[in-house]
């Protein structure tokens, strides 16, 4: 699975991909639980951030330590206070701070809701802040279909917008639904540091808690597009909600499908496959990004930058980017280092899907 590897394939990028952890804090994964396009997009000027619309125009000023997405019409924005406690509020797309800085989490809104943590446990607020789940999880999502992943007692289970418990925790760990299925995860062996398990046996169930796929493999991806990346025995491979291979289990590293086909690694190198399995584009990239509006980020080779390649494999935005992210709502945030040696800071900017910048990231600061 992709995101087993996350960290082995950031690594072998360094320096040239990297992209600091405190830009990357606070991203939505599964996009289908928003309701609407955004209405606006954060960019960080490090070591600040703020929010832009469409065109590029700043709706904030760079006030803000930490950022998240707009989603529903507010963004969690953030102010280290004292530094390196992250406080977060929400602001509004005109850049007003709507619901005041009072949390010591906060994530996006999905379903009218938003799971935030006022001190060490996790409720619910709605648009106007205030807590219609009052806080009492130690770990909550997003809700998607109605229902969303929380953690109590230890273990993981599902509630309903009322705070009830739809499917009662009794999970290591689970995550949102999607196409009416949820991967969790029986069984494994806690982390030492934090609240969460390894090495357990992943399967899937539907929105009653009952299972569709019986847990039996090693790692599992959510549904998108009708299958779902899994791994068992060292190899990996989809299957569709019977639980059956629609695409057998080999010996590569996969990813979600995204716009009818999916990334897949073969070896050290990367390239794309449709729903029969077939390579629609060979495995000849160091690096690609899953296809999004058509276009998917990709670095063509060790020690290049990243551009934007079509569904043909052509290099349509030429590779120019310190640091290259999916298309979403017409718009892809780009970065540039902020110095010429590598030091993990970024500066965003966003480009059409001509490439031509809406918000350019200033210029690297001893030289490109």
């Amino acid at each position: 699975m992709y995101h087993l590897h996350f960290l082995a394939v950031i690594l072998a990028l360094i320096p040239t991909m990297f992209r600091g952890l405190e830009c990357t804090a606070q991203r939505v994964p599964q996009l289908e639980c928003r309701q609407g396009a955004p209405d606006g997009f954060s960019v960080r000027r490090w070591p600040t951030s703020a929010f832009i619309d469409s065109t590029g125009k700043l709706i904030t000023e760079f006030v803000y330590d930490r950022v998240g997405d707009f989603s529903e019409g507010l963004a969690p924005a953030g102010k280290d206070d004292p530094p390196n406690v992250p406080n977060w509020g929400y602001v509004d797309s005109s850049g007003k701070l709507v619901i005041p800085i009072r949390f010591s989490d906060a994530k996006e809104f999905s379903e009218g809701l938003a799971p935030v943590a006022p001190a060490g446990e996790y409720g619910y607020i709605d648009r106007k802040g205030a807590f219609v789940i009052p806080p009492r999880f130690q770990y909550a999502s997003w809700f998607c279909d109605g229902l969303a992943a929380v953690r109590s007692n230890g273990k993981v289970g599902y509630i309903d917008k009322a705070g009830s418990f739809v499917i009662q925790p009794q999970f290591s760990e689970g995550e949102q639904f999607t196409e009416g299925a949820a991967r969790v995860m029986i069984g494994g062996e806690k982390y030492q540091w934090i609240d969460s398990y390894h090495s357990g046996k992943w399967g899937y169930i539907d929105k009653q808690g009952k299972w569709l796929v019986e847990p039996r493999f090693d790692d599992a991806e959510r549904f998108s597009e009708g299958l779902a990346a899994v791994r068992i025995g060292g190899v990996e491979g989809y299957i569709n909600k019977r639980g059956e291979f629609a695409i057998a289990a080999r010996s590569w590293q996969t990813d979600s499908f995204s716009e009818g086909v999916a990334r897949v690694k073969v070896g050290r190198k990367w390239g794309i496959i449709d729903k029969s399995g077939e390579f629609v584009i060979q495995p000849t990239f160091f690096f690609l990004g899953s296809f999004s509006e058509g276009l998917a980020p990709a670095v063509q080779s060790v020690g290049n930058r990243w551009g934007y390649i079509d569904k043909s494999g052509k290099m349509v935005i030429p590779e120019q980017f310190d640091w290259a992210e999916p298309f979403s709502n017409g718009l892809a945030r780009v970065g540039r280092r902020v110095r010429r040696k590598w030091d993990g800071h970024l500066n965003d900017g966003y480009i059409d899907p001509k490439g031509k910048f809406v918000l350019e990231p200033p210029a690297t600061l001893d030289g490109n």
